[in-house]
């Protein structure tokens, strides 16, 4: 994708505290009130200090001194550091003995009004880790020439422990999809009554369409609210 390196900083009140010590940030995006992701030009230098805690103290605390990849370059895995610089033989051969892997499209309504579908996918891979519960190994390219400019998302078939990832059908058909509505509604804000019944009237037939339809109608209530 780009040629960026992604730090997801997460600070959970008296159990985990990522920061960057030094390093010039290039970009910055929150995902919520816990989680923020700050991006490193290729070839930067910075350093990231990562803490955890039980109900007994501090277990662990390091400080890593990184530097952002370009893309082709070799590169270690740190736990929360993304190169977008992704290796492709590098995640072939990891995904080699998985029994299945996931594929999916990530095709936003309104995705050429996005500040960045990048940015939009990490953003949103990082919601579909929050809700499976785990850290995901995924690889995606963006493509811009269609009409519709969307991403292609492939996730390797094992969890962070190692064991085989299992995500519902049910997950990858509607509640990606419910996510990507959130996400989208959030950047561009609520839409108009108008966009919605358009939305219904174009789905009437379409049981699935119709019910994410009407989502943004509760998320955009939401929003206002």
């Amino acid at each position: 994708m780009s040629e960026l390196t992604h730090v997801e900083l997460v600070w959970i009140r008296k159990r985990i505290e990522n920061r960057i010590r030094f390093g010039r940030i290039a970009e910055q995006h929150v995902i919520d009130r816990q989680r923020r992701v700050v991006s490193f030009m290729a070839g930067s230098i910075f350093a990231f200090v990562r803490s955890s805690a039980n109900d007994y103290g501090t277990v662990v605390s390091r400080i890593d001194i990184l530097r952002a990849v370009a893309p082709g370059e070799r590169y270690a895995t740190v736990p929360y550091v993304r190169p977008d610089a992704a290796d492709e033989r590098a995640f072939a051969e990891r995904c080699r003995d998985d029994r299945h892997h996931f594929r999916f499209i990530v095709s936003p309504e309104d995705a050429a009004k996005l500040h960045s579908l990048r940015t939009f996918t990490r953003e949103l891979m990082a919601d579909a880790e929050r809700d499976l519960g785990t850290r995901l190994d995924w690889v995606a390219v963006d493509h811009w020439n269609t009409d519709n400019p969307h991403v292609h998302v492939l996730i390797r078939g094992r969890a962070d422990d190692g064991k085989d990832l299992v995500i519902s059908r049910d997950y990858i058909s509607r509640g990606v999809r419910h996510r990507a509505a959130e996400r989208v509604t959030l950047e561009l804000g609520p839409r108009s009554e108008h966009e919605i019944r358009s939305a219904l009237a174009a789905c009437r037939t379409d049981v699935f369409c119709r019910a994410a339809a009407e989502g943004f109608r509760r998320s955009t209530l939401t929003l206002e609210a």
